[in-house]
This record gives structure tokens, sequence and C-alpha cells, in this order.
């Protein structure tokens, strides 16, 4: 038979395991590192943005509109 750890044993434990991750300091590589991410997902979000949505509008219409003739044609192997 198991008896339930009291909340103040769960608070100690939490309280344990914050202390190492909030008293972490980061070095100039770490740092170095995470500006290197958030430039590169900057570029990348940008990049998505440059593309021609237009093209993409006129591409799903086509497909919604072929979309049962499709489904009719492949309904056997689905």
């Amino acid at each position: 038979m198991t008896r339930p750890i009291p909340v103040a044993g769960w608070l100690a434990l939490v309280t344990v395991g914050m202390l190492p991750a909030c008293t972490h300091q980061a070095s100039q590589e770490e740092l170095a590192a995470v500006e290197r991410m958030i430039q590169a997902t900057d570029s990348m979000r940008s990049e998505l943005l440059r593309d021609d949505s237009n093209a993409l509008h006129h591409m799903e219409s086509l497909f919604r509109v072929e979309r049962p003739a499709i489904l009719a044609r492949f309904g056997d192997t689905l």
C-alpha cells in the first residue's frame, strides 16, 4: 500500500527541480546561437510571405472543383 505524497512534498520537488533552470547563466556562444536561429526564422518567414499567394489560391480553387471527381476515381483504393 502506497501513501500519497503530501502537497508540501510535491511543492519541494518542483522547487528543487526548477532551481538549476532558473540560475543558468547563458554563455556568449549560446546567446549567439539563439540570435542566429531568430535571424534564420525571420528570413524563412519573409521568404514564405514573398511567395505568390494568388497562384496558390488559384490552385486551391481548381482542386476544390476537381476533388469530387478525384474521390470518385480513387474511392475504391482509399
